[in-house]
C-alpha cells in the first residue's frame, strides 16, 4: 500500500510505502506519527500515487486545468 501524505507545518505532499510507526517530512525534516496523518490517496501501485500527488500538486498551483494536462508516470518512463 502506498499513501499520500501531508505536512501539517509545512503542507509538503510526499509518498509512504507500508503503514510505519512514523515518517519524517521531506521538506521541514518534522516527524509525523503515521497513523496521525491524513492519507489524501491511498493506493496499491507506487505510479498510481505518484500520479495522484502530482495531480495534488498540479491543481495546487494550476488548478484543474495544470491535473488534466499530465501524462501518467508509467507512460514517462
Amino acid at each position: 500500500m502506498y499513501a499520500v501524505v501531508g505536512c501539517s507545518d509545512c503542507e509538503a505532499l510526499w509518498i509512504v510505502e507500508g503503514r510505519p510507526d512514523t515518517t519524517q517530512c521531506p521538506r521541514c525534516r518534522r516527524r509525523h506519527r503515521f497513523d496521525r496523518l491524513k492519507a489524501f490517496a491511498e493506493t496499491e501501485e507506487e505510479n498510481e500515487a505518484r500520479d495522484a500527488r502530482a495531480a495534488m500538486l498540479a491543481e495546487r498551483s494550476d488548478g484543474e486545468a495544470g491535473a488534466d494536462a499530465l501524462e501518467p508516470f508509467a507512460a514517462m518512463e
